[in-house]
């Protein structure tokens, strides 16, 4: 994941994090790269990259890429970004599912830079419940209950056509 866009790499990560690929979330991630939010010179490519590499990994690579989002230090305007993304992600196929919150929490356990209220003011779509202190307990916590509840499929590549 170490020349992936981090935003790309959370966009994908809230994608997959439920055990299912969504067009929707797929179409996203496209428009998301097309207004330049994403930094992807092939997003198909890049896509596929990532969907090699979890396939390989499995929740290895969702660990990997929260110590990549805590090693990068982000400012909370860089935060604030990464968190819009996933919730934009969740929201994407209009299905909001207990595991992508539990993953939302994993990730907000990764970005101190911000308050809750601060998320919840600047974040759509963002409940009270997505942030519930219990979850942040223990910085481990959040990682441990999402990881401890998923098991991730083998997913297909995506096609030029984003299915």
């Amino acid at each position: 994941m170490e020349t992936i866009d981090l935003t790309l790499a959370t966009a994908f990560a809230f994608m997959t994090c439920d055990g299912d690929i969504d067009p929707k979330e797929i179409q996203l991630i496209k428009r998301l790269a097309q207004k330049g939010a994403i930094a992807a010179d092939d997003i198909d490519r890049q896509l596929n990259e990532l969907i090699t590499q979890l396939n390989q990994q499995g929740a290895d690579f969702m660990k990997t890429y929260l110590a990549e989002v805590e090693s990068a230090a982000l400012s909370a305007e860089q935060a604030i970004k990464l968190l819009t993304v996933a919730a934009d992600t969740i929201h994407a196929d209009e299905q909001v599912e207990y595991r992508e919150i539990k993953f939302f929490r994993a990730l907000r356990s990764h970005v101190p830079a911000l308050t809750d209220d601060e998320i919840l003011e600047a974040i759509p779509g963002v409940e009270d419940f997505w942030l519930q202190p219990d979850a942040k307990a223990s910085l481990f916590a959040p990682d441990q209950d999402y990881f401890n509840s998923i098991e991730l499929p083998q997913f297909e590549l995506i096609g030029a056509d984003g299915e």
